[in-house]
């Protein structure tokens, strides 16, 4: 299994987004093939994004509790071919919502498995000098995290490539306490 390709694929206005998927992308150790960045809107047109990776990992900010709309047309245009996904959905540590649970869906009306998926932290994009949500996330722990669910997912990949079927969404108040002083 050594010679899969993987890409990752975000829409990062603020890079926050950017920053947790390549990590999470190196820590899979394959073939990595380059970056593709949905954040300038004519990459956003292109059909059939990711065709030449058999594992995607992709990211997207959570807008209002969802994934922004101007990212779903991109996915709308990418074929899965029952090919690996990993969605991520990065939100300010305010309001997850729903966008992991809609990315997965979106996903496997596309034809993709979903190999994992997970939700982080970064920076809420309204932070300001008098309003700080999540400031300078993800910081060295979040990264950490993310390496170490790359890890976990290259495991799986190799040992028990199964696809998950539902997606647990927990808060763990201590980290948000933690992380908002």
């Amino acid at each position: 299994m050594s010679n899969l390709k993987t890409q990752a694929i975000f829409f990062s206005p603020t890079n926050t987004t950017l920053k947790i998927i390549t990590t999470i992308t190196d820590a899979l150790k394959f073939e990595k093939l380059q970056d593709f960045n949905l954040t300038f809107p004519s990459k956003r047109e292109m059909v059939n994004i990711g065709a030449d990776a058999d594992i995607l990992v992709f990211g997207a900010p959570v807008y209002g509790g969802k994934v922004p709309s101007m990212v779903i047309p991109a996915i709308e245009n990418m074929i899965g071919n029952n090919r690996w996904i990993v969605p991520i959905a990065v939100y300010g540590n305010a309001r997850l919502g729903n966008a992991l649970s809609e990315m997965v869906y979106l996903f496997r009306e596309q034809g993709f498995r979903i190999l994992a998926a997970a939700s982080f932290i970064g920076e809420h994009s309204f932070t300001s000098n008098d309003f700080k949500l999540a400031e300078n996330r993800p910081d060295f722990d979040d990264l950490k995290s993310a390496r170490s669910f790359g890890h976990e997912i290259k495991r799986k990949i190799e040992y028990s490539p199964l696809e998950i079927h539902t997606i647990a969404q927990k808060t763990d108040l201590s980290n948000i306490e933690r992380k908002n002083k």
